[in-house]
C-alpha cells in the first residue's frame, strides 16, 4: 500500500495531489510534494498541475517515458519525499517528530517507488 494508507492510491499515482496522510492526520500538504516532484522531473509546479489534469496522468509513467528504470524511479521517489519533508520542516509546517516518522516510514518501506 502506498504511503498515504487506505484510499490514497489514486492520489499517489497522480503525484500526491492531496498531500500525504498517516492514518487520518494530514501531515504533509501537496504544495511541498508538488514542488519536490516538479523539481525531480524538471518541470514547473504549474506544468505539473497542468499535466495532472490530463486523463490518466501518472508521474511514474511520465518518468518511465523519459527512460528511467524501476531502480531510478524508486530512488526518485525517495528523493521527492525526502525533499518535500525537509522543505516542510524548514518552513515549520511539520515538526521534527513528524519529519522523523515520515522518513522512518520511507526507509522501512524498502524504498518502493510509486505504483503504476
Amino acid at each position: 500500500m502506498p504511503f498515504g494508507g487506505r484510499g490514497q492510491a489514486d492520489d499517489y499515482r497522480k503525484g500526491f495531489a492531496n498531500g500525504m496522510k498517516f492514518g487520518r492526520q494530514m501531515v504533509l500538504n501537496h504544495e511541498y510534494i508538488d514542488a519536490a516532484i516538479a523539481e525531480a522531473i524538471d518541470v514547473t509546479v504549474e506544468k505539473l498541475q497542468e499535466m495532472r489534469t490530463e486523463d490518466g496522468f501518472s508521474w511514474k509513467v511520465y518518468v518511465e517515458e523519459q527512460g528511467l528504470n524501476e531502480d531510478k524511479i524508486a530512488a526518485m521517489h525517495v528523493e521527492v519525499l525526502t525533499n518535500a519533508v525537509n522543505a516542510a520542516l524548514e518552513d515549520d509546517a511539520i515538526t521534527q517528530d513528524q519529519a522523523d516518522q515520515i522518513l522512518e516510514r520511507l526507509e522501512n518501506s524498502g524504498a518502493r517507488g510509486p505504483r503504476p
